[in-house]
């Protein structure tokens, strides 16, 4: 009451409006964390409101953003987006975000990639799904030399490449849905951008292509993607990847394909998952390929189906093209997997093992004890145990036999650790929590 007293007649309207006072650099940074819809209607508050907007280096138009038909919400996003460009001032835009899904004119999103690659855009994320025929994207984006991070979706649109690109300080790129129509399409991307640092391909497909090629000197992350639907055009391509400087691999695959990967010493993380309806020496030869590549990691992921592609034989085939390096003085394989086997300086790096979609199954539960023994510097080994339901597919299809032991929930998860000395019983033996 008595704070109500003291504020009556008083003019409050300047005093309670504390953000207008505020330096401009200020109210910018403010209008930037918000969705450019929600920043562009602060120009109804006051005059000095009005064109404040109109110099923010970030626009986000993607709040709602789904792959679901709405052509009013459409028109709407294309008239916010002609109006934000049209209105704005010529200053660098620092980030440009906008998402689009529906039937419009494509002279109008042209429009836009022409308007902030002349502003200096910095980051790009361009999710454009045109319903009539794929979405090609104009050539000026592989020519904006300011580029520092590249997002690009769409429904499969081909890739077209100008004669001459160069984007010197694009350091990510990240394409969904993307096609590649050549050979030389990958490799040219690739090597227009010196300064590449993280690649992500997330469902990308490729025309006419033999050699699907990587190669980038200073890549540091990895992420391929290949889909279910995206095997058959990879059914007579070769994945090359060269990357010396490579830091984390991530490979998820459902098609079978022979690979070619480079020596990577800086390699710490590495995830591999391929998956494959039958399991037969295609995979073997799959995996093979991939190890020699992979026995300095410090942490290692692997699908289930890998296990079941005989990974313990392929491993021996892989540490035999390794020179000076003894792998096993004694191996033997059979129906129990390993029955004695030790090694000498393979897997020196090795910190961590993941199981992904473990089923104690025949093949699995061998490989698990391998680890445990000859990984001598271990210090975690993470285990997922596979649904139920995947394991009593994978009985039905006569694939492995299921422990009748597995417990009988969706998923488990168990982790041992060296450095936890619970985990050890008075013999040695290993006990795993199930959590």
């Amino acid at each position: 009451m008595k704070r109500q007293r003291i504020l009556e007649g008083r003019d409050l309207s300047m005093e309670d409006d504390r953000i207008s006072i505020l330096p401009d650099a200020v109210i910018h940074s403010i209008l930037e964390l918000l969705p450019t819809k929600c920043a562009v209607s602060t120009s109804e508050l006051s005059k000095r409101w009005r064109y404040m907007w109109t110099s923010i280096s970030n626009y986000d138009f993607t709040e709602g953003f789904s792959l679901e038909i709405n052509p009013e919400r459409t028109t709407t996003l294309m008239n916010l987006v002609d109006r934000v460009l049209f209105f704005r001032d010529m200053t660098t835009i620092k980030k440009f975000s906008v998402g689009v899904l529906g039937v419009f004119e494509e002279s109008r999103v042209n429009a836009w990639v022409s308007t902030i690659t002349m502003r200096k855009v910095q980051e790009l994320f361009l999710a454009i799904y045109l319903l009539e025929q794929p979405y090609v994207f104009p050539e000026s984006i592989f020519s904006c030399k300011s580029l520092t991070s590249l997002r690009l979706e769409s429904n499969h649109c081909i890739l077209k490449l100008p004669i001459h690109m160069h984007l010197p300080n694009l350091k990510n790129v990240h394409l969904k849905d993307i096609t590649f129509p050549n050979d030389s399409s990958v490799l040219k991307f690739v090597s227009s951008c010196p300064t590449l640092e993280e690649l992500i391909l997330y469902e990308c497909k490729v025309m006419n292509m033999k050699t699907f090629c990587i190669s980038s000197p200073m890549l540091k992350t990895l992420t391929i993607f290949f889909g279910e639907e995206d095997g058959d055009d990879l059914s007579t391509c070769e994945i090359e990847i060269s990357a010396p400087n490579l830091i984390e691999l991530d490979l998820i695959s459902y098609a079978l394909k022979d690979y070619s990967l480079s020596s990577f010493s800086s390699l710490v993380d590495a995830q591999i998952m391929i998956y494959s309806s039958d399991v037969n020496e295609a995979l073997y030869n799959c995996v093979s390929k991939l190890l020699p590549s992979l026995l300095n990691v410090e942490v290692l992921k692997l699908s289930s189906d890998i296990i079941l592609g005989n990974l313990l034989d392929a491993m021996v085939d892989a540490t035999e093209l390794l020179e000076d390096k003894e792998f096993w003085k004694e191996m033997e394989v059979g129906d129990c997997g390993i029955l004695d086997a030790t090694t000498t300086s393979s897997f020196l790096c090795l910190k961590k093992v993941e199981f992904i979609e473990f089923g104690s199954c025949k093949t699995e539960l061998p490989l698990l004890i391998f680890f445990l023994k000859n990984a001598r510097v271990l210090e975690s080994l993470s285990i997922d145990f596979a649904p139920i339901d995947w394991m009593l597919r994978r009985k039905k299809l006569g694939q492995e036999s299921v422990n009748s032991e597995v417990p009988r929930e969706n998923s488990y998860s168990s982790e041992f650790s060296r450095e936890n000395s619970e985990d050890v019983g008075p013999d040695n033996s290993l006990r795993f929590h199930i959590s």
